[in-house]
Protein backbone atom coordinates (compact mmCIF):
# COMPACT_ATOMS: atom_id res chain seq x y z
CA UNK A 1 0.00 0.00 0.00
CA UNK A 2 1.57 3.29 -1.13
CA UNK A 3 0.57 6.48 0.65
CA UNK A 4 -0.42 9.40 -1.59
CA UNK A 5 2.04 12.34 -1.74
CA UNK A 6 -0.61 14.57 -0.17
CA UNK A 7 -2.49 14.42 3.10
CA UNK A 8 -6.06 13.24 2.87
CA UNK A 9 -8.27 15.80 4.63
CA UNK A 10 -10.15 14.75 7.72
CA UNK A 11 -13.92 15.26 7.53
CA UNK A 12 -14.96 17.15 10.65
CA UNK A 13 -18.60 17.66 9.83
CA UNK A 14 -21.04 17.51 6.97
CA UNK A 15 -23.97 19.89 6.88
CA UNK A 16 -26.64 19.55 4.23
CA UNK A 17 -29.54 21.76 3.34
CA UNK A 18 -32.07 20.56 0.81
CA UNK A 19 -35.33 21.66 -0.70
CA UNK A 20 -37.78 20.84 -3.43
CA UNK A 21 -38.07 24.55 -4.19
CA UNK A 22 -36.82 26.21 -7.37
CA UNK A 23 -33.34 27.75 -7.33
CA UNK A 24 -34.93 31.23 -7.15
CA UNK A 25 -36.67 30.26 -3.91
CA UNK A 26 -33.82 28.11 -2.57
CA UNK A 27 -30.91 30.38 -3.60
CA UNK A 28 -31.20 32.77 -0.64
CA UNK A 29 -31.18 29.79 1.75
CA UNK A 30 -28.04 28.38 0.14
CA UNK A 31 -26.34 31.79 0.21
CA UNK A 32 -27.29 32.28 3.85
CA UNK A 33 -25.94 28.85 4.82
CA UNK A 34 -22.71 29.61 2.93
CA UNK A 35 -22.45 32.96 4.70
CA UNK A 36 -22.87 31.43 8.16
CA UNK A 37 -20.40 28.66 7.29
CA UNK A 38 -17.81 31.37 6.58
CA UNK A 39 -17.46 30.72 2.85
CA UNK A 40 -17.67 34.42 2.00
CA UNK A 41 -14.69 35.16 4.28
CA UNK A 42 -12.42 32.73 2.44
CA UNK A 43 -9.42 34.17 0.58
CA UNK A 44 -10.24 32.00 -2.41
CA UNK A 45 -13.86 31.33 -3.21
CA UNK A 46 -14.79 28.65 -5.75
CA UNK A 47 -18.18 27.65 -7.11
CA UNK A 48 -18.09 24.28 -8.88
CA UNK A 49 -21.10 23.23 -10.92
CA UNK A 50 -22.27 21.07 -13.79
CA UNK A 51 -23.11 24.06 -15.95
CA UNK A 52 -26.89 23.81 -15.69
CA UNK A 53 -28.62 27.12 -16.28
CA UNK A 54 -30.35 27.03 -12.87
CA UNK A 55 -27.10 26.54 -10.94
CA UNK A 56 -25.31 29.12 -13.08
CA UNK A 57 -28.11 31.59 -12.35
CA UNK A 58 -27.65 30.92 -8.62
CA UNK A 59 -23.93 31.58 -9.04
CA UNK A 60 -24.61 34.86 -10.80
CA UNK A 61 -27.13 36.07 -8.27
CA UNK A 62 -25.68 34.89 -4.96
CA UNK A 63 -22.05 33.83 -5.54
CA UNK A 64 -20.81 36.12 -8.31
CA UNK A 65 -17.57 36.90 -6.45
CA UNK A 66 -16.68 33.18 -6.42
CA UNK A 67 -14.56 31.73 -9.23
CA UNK A 68 -16.91 29.60 -11.31
CA UNK A 69 -15.43 26.21 -12.26
CA UNK A 70 -17.12 23.76 -14.59
CA UNK A 71 -17.09 20.30 -13.01
CA UNK A 72 -14.36 18.40 -14.85
CA UNK A 73 -16.36 15.16 -14.84
CA UNK A 74 -19.23 16.85 -16.66
CA UNK A 75 -16.84 18.39 -19.16
CA UNK A 76 -15.29 15.00 -19.84
CA UNK A 77 -18.66 13.28 -20.17
CA UNK A 78 -19.57 15.50 -23.13
CA UNK A 79 -16.33 14.62 -24.91
CA UNK A 80 -16.87 10.91 -24.27
CA UNK A 81 -20.42 11.09 -25.62
CA UNK A 82 -19.21 12.95 -28.72
CA UNK A 83 -16.36 10.50 -29.34
CA UNK A 84 -18.74 7.54 -29.03
CA UNK A 85 -21.25 9.23 -31.35
CA UNK A 86 -18.55 9.70 -33.98
CA UNK A 87 -16.83 6.32 -33.76
CA UNK A 88 -18.59 2.97 -33.54
CA UNK A 89 -15.25 1.20 -33.12
CA UNK A 90 -14.37 1.36 -29.37
CA UNK A 91 -10.62 1.84 -29.97
CA UNK A 92 -11.25 4.81 -32.27
CA UNK A 93 -13.75 6.32 -29.84
CA UNK A 94 -11.26 5.88 -26.98
CA UNK A 95 -8.45 7.47 -28.96
CA UNK A 96 -10.64 10.45 -29.89
CA UNK A 97 -11.84 10.82 -26.30
CA UNK A 98 -8.29 10.67 -24.92
CA UNK A 99 -7.22 13.48 -27.26
CA UNK A 100 -10.14 15.68 -26.29
CA UNK A 101 -9.78 14.85 -22.58
CA UNK A 102 -6.10 15.80 -22.79
CA UNK A 103 -6.94 19.13 -24.39
CA UNK A 104 -9.59 19.80 -21.75
CA UNK A 105 -7.14 18.94 -18.94
CA UNK A 106 -4.59 21.28 -20.55
CA UNK A 107 -7.16 24.09 -20.75
CA UNK A 108 -7.27 23.94 -24.55
CA UNK A 109 -11.04 23.63 -24.89
CA UNK A 110 -10.96 25.76 -28.06
CA UNK A 111 -9.22 22.84 -29.81
CA UNK A 112 -12.10 20.56 -28.80
CA UNK A 113 -14.62 23.12 -30.04
CA UNK A 114 -12.77 23.40 -33.37
CA UNK A 115 -12.69 19.60 -33.75
CA UNK A 116 -16.40 19.33 -32.98
CA UNK A 117 -17.18 22.15 -35.41
CA UNK A 118 -15.22 20.33 -38.14
CA UNK A 119 -17.23 17.15 -37.49
CA UNK A 120 -20.44 19.19 -37.59
CA UNK A 121 -19.50 20.51 -41.01
CA UNK A 122 -18.84 16.97 -42.27
CA UNK A 123 -22.01 15.48 -40.79
CA UNK A 124 -24.33 18.40 -41.40
CA UNK A 125 -26.85 19.84 -38.94
CA UNK A 126 -29.20 17.50 -37.09
CA UNK A 127 -32.72 17.51 -38.49
CA UNK A 128 -35.42 18.86 -36.18
CA UNK A 129 -36.73 15.33 -35.62
CA UNK A 130 -33.27 13.90 -34.83
CA UNK A 131 -33.09 11.49 -31.91
CA UNK A 132 -31.14 12.61 -28.85
CA UNK A 133 -28.43 10.02 -29.64
CA UNK A 134 -28.12 11.05 -33.29
CA UNK A 135 -24.40 11.76 -33.82
CA UNK A 136 -25.18 15.16 -35.33
CA UNK A 137 -27.24 16.13 -32.27
CA UNK A 138 -24.60 14.84 -29.82
CA UNK A 139 -21.79 16.70 -31.59
CA UNK A 140 -23.80 19.92 -31.75
CA UNK A 141 -24.85 19.66 -28.07
CA UNK A 142 -21.24 19.05 -26.99
CA UNK A 143 -19.90 21.97 -29.03
CA UNK A 144 -22.51 24.33 -27.61
CA UNK A 145 -21.82 23.09 -24.06
CA UNK A 146 -18.10 23.82 -24.44
CA UNK A 147 -18.70 27.19 -26.08
CA UNK A 148 -21.04 28.18 -23.26
CA UNK A 149 -18.59 27.12 -20.55
CA UNK A 150 -15.13 27.69 -22.05
CA UNK A 151 -14.44 30.53 -19.60
CA UNK A 152 -14.99 28.13 -16.70
CA UNK A 153 -12.58 25.45 -17.96
CA UNK A 154 -9.13 26.83 -17.16
CA UNK A 155 -8.15 23.61 -15.41
CA UNK A 156 -4.37 24.23 -15.41
CA UNK A 157 -4.90 27.49 -13.50
CA UNK A 158 -7.44 25.90 -11.17
CA UNK A 159 -4.98 23.09 -10.36
CA UNK A 160 -2.23 25.66 -9.79
CA UNK A 161 -4.51 27.50 -7.34
CA UNK A 162 -5.52 24.25 -5.61
CA UNK A 163 -9.18 24.67 -6.55
CA UNK A 164 -11.57 21.74 -6.52
CA UNK A 165 -12.34 20.46 -10.02
CA UNK A 166 -15.40 18.35 -9.33
CA UNK A 167 -18.60 18.49 -7.34
CA UNK A 168 -18.59 14.70 -6.91
CA UNK A 169 -18.78 14.92 -3.10
CA UNK A 170 -21.88 17.09 -3.34
CA UNK A 171 -23.42 14.97 -6.09
CA UNK A 172 -23.01 11.81 -4.00
CA UNK A 173 -24.58 13.64 -1.05
CA UNK A 174 -27.55 14.63 -3.22
CA UNK A 175 -28.05 10.96 -4.07
CA UNK A 176 -28.09 10.15 -0.33
CA UNK A 177 -30.61 12.89 0.44
CA UNK A 178 -32.80 12.62 -2.65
Amino acid sequence: HVEPPWQRPELRSKDVIASGKSWKEFGPTVASAAWYAGFFKAEQKVFVSDGSSAIEAMHGEWFSNFTSVLDLMHALSYSLAAARALHSEPDQAWSCYRQWATWIWQGKVDLVIEALRAHELLLGPPPSEAAEKDARAVIRRSRIYYQNHRDRMNYPEYRKQGYPLTSAIMESTVKQVN
